[in-house]
């Protein structure tokens, strides 16, 4: 049988219910999904200007545009996962100039997200390997920068894996 075409019962009711009775619920999702983004741009434009919040309003999957970090977001994705667990999808399996973006899941707690915050910092240790130069912000040093970061949204231990933000979805 195929399951789309042929839902079941459950289905179905779910479907009405969603449809009848869901605005209130959907509207406190779209408001709590608008802090998310909210978060994640303050965020970066505090902390780590190098990488850019592409703006939207549809959607819990946020692009981040990584062109002044690298041109090779393979590279820095692999570098944030094995680094500090952070799961976030390359931009390269979208096509075009995907190269230059990295994809970031928000649908989930807030916690989770500042979590994986706390982790980008590393991107300065990328650029570092990189021997790629950065704009310092308010003539801090790098590792001042780095320990900032850390110190504003210190929530978790550097190597914890209790988050995983890929483009499947979210899990723990």
């Amino acid at each position: 049988s195929d399951e789309v075409a042929e839902p079941n019962a459950f289905a179905m009711a779910g479907t009405i219910a969603a449809f009848t009775e869901g605005d209130a619920w959907l509207d406190s999702l779209r408001s709590y999904l608008k802090e998310s983004r909210d978060m994640v741009a303050a965020f970066l434009a505090g902390k780590l200007p190098q990488i850019h919040l592409v703006e939207n309003t549809a959607t819990y999957l946020l692009w981040l545009d990584c062109s002044k970090v690298t041109d090779d977001t393979d590279h820095l994705q692999e570098f944030l996962r094995k680094e500090t667990g952070l799961y976030l999808s390359k931009g390269s399996g979208y096509h075009g100039n995907g190269n230059l973006f990295l994809r970031m899941n928000i649908a989930c707690p807030h916690t989770a997200v500042k979590d994986g915050l706390t982790r980008l910092p590393v991107v300065y240790s990328f650029l570092r390997k990189q021997n790629k130069g950065i704009k310092k912000q308010k003539s801090l040093s790098v590792q001042q920068q780095e320990k900032d970061c850390m110190d504003e949204l210190c929530l978790c231990s550097k190597y914890s894996l209790s988050i995983c933000i890929y483009n499947a979805g979210f899990r723990i």
